[in-house]
């Protein structure tokens, strides 16, 4: 199972089971006569399908001698394992504080790597002994590999930041993840460690593939919500970085938090406010090829705000295309208690059984609420 951090403003990857049914939250007043959060569907709640975790992560940092960064990456493998940041990222899925077990340096970097090579590299490491051996019983290790800018990533690392997944050494699962350093990338060290940030919780909360996966965002059809199958830190993709002591990391989603509908994506700023749509009807309707279904989306903010905009992007489980669907908004901002409606358009083509689905976006975050319907 592959779960990757894409070098777009949001992507999502995942796979799974199911969650809660939707729930209905009116949102809090703000004083008497003052502020209300305008009725919505509560956010999602992550499931913990096989409920395999690492609850305290052996970080293993491994980098090579001629990274310019190298000492940065081996510096924040050393503060990010017991750091503040990392209590409040796991503290709704069962992850704590860890230990920086390893940094281990592979000599000169390769001209090239792909995906598979990653991976291949870091079972031939632990298997050489060059790489400290999985736990007996149950690894607790991350290893966790830092690919600099000058390799030529293969066409199946194209447009990434990095990812995660498992491998197998030494008759053991392992968690394992890359954090690339992409020429897109405009803030250099600050970027890498957002993204080993993004992929060390989520190794440790969804370490490996099915039976024995973990934590995320998964539900049944006709759920919109299954158009996105997103994990703990994939559903925060568009928040502001944060720093963790003097590095720089992304917030990562929380239960707790987001039934309590406040910002899902934490550590939460006191300060903080969350600005989203709604979407009638809740789930994806059935409609025949060449038909069409309007979707009234309603916007809800936790605090009073200006008009956000409206964009949108084709669902990662979607059947069809942007293209396809053809969607139709009467507005394009939208605000608290606000409404605007949407159309999209089944192919005269389209298959029974096929998925179109959207990520509706809020503002300049891009924070996503999926919408779509079932081929008849």
């Amino acid at each position: 199972m592959r779960k990757t951090l894409v070098g777009v403003a949001l992507a999502f990857a995942a796979c799974g089971e199911n969650h809660e049914g939707p729930g209905f939250d009116a949102g809090p007043p703000d004083g008497a006569g003052g502020f209300q959060t305008a009725p919505h569907t509560a956010m999602p709640q992550a499931r913990a399908h096989g409920a395999k975790i690492i609850a305290h992560p052996e970080l293993v940092t491994i980098t090579f001698t001629d990274d310019p960064n190298k000492a940065a990456f081996e510096a924040f493998g050393d503060a990010i394992v017991g750091s503040d940041w990392l209590t409040a990222v796991g503290a709704d899925f069962g992850v704590g504080t860890g230990t920086h077990a390893a940094k281990v340096s592979l000599g000169a970097a390769p001209a090239s790597l792909d995906y598979n090579g990653v991976q291949s590299l870091i079972e031939s490491k632990i298997t050489d002994g060059t790489l400290p051996a999985p736990d007996a019983g149950g690894d607790h290790h991350v290893y966790m590999l830092y690919v600099p800018r000058k390799v030529t990533l293969g066409a199946d690392l194209q447009g990434e930041y990095g990812h995660h997944g498992m491998g197998t050494a030494k008759g053991a699962n392992v968690a394992y993840a890359v954090i690339l350093d992409p020429s897109f990338n405009d803030l250099g060290v600050d970027e890498d460690t957002a993204t080993a940030a993004h992929e060390l919780i989520e190794s440790a909360t969804d370490p490996y593939d099915p039976p024995s996966d973990g934590w995320y965002v998964d539900p049944p059809l006709p759920d919109p919500w299954y158009l996105l199958a997103g994990e703990v830190a994939d559903l925060c993709d568009g928040e502001a970085l944060i720093k963790s002591g003097t590095f720089t990391v992304q917030r990562s989603y929380s239960n707790a938090a987001a039934a309590a509908g406040k910002n899902p994506c934490v550590p939460e700023d006191p300060d903080d406010s969350w600005n989203d749509i709604t979407v009638e009807p809740a789930t994806m309707p059935t409609i025949p090829a060449g038909g069409s279904a309007t979707f009234t989306l309603t916007g809800w903010s936790t605090q009073p705000m200006a008009d956000w905009s409206l964009s949108s992007y084709t669902a990662d489980y979607s059947d069809l295309y942007d293209t396809d669907m053809k969607p139709s908004f009467t507005a394009k901002t939208i605000n608290n208690g606000t409404s605007v409606m949407l159309t999209l358009h089944a192919p005269a083509n389209a298959q029974s059984g096929q998925l179109g689905g959207l990520y509706i976006y809020s503002g300049d975050n891009y924070r996503p609420w999926p919408v779509g319907f079932i081929v008849q």
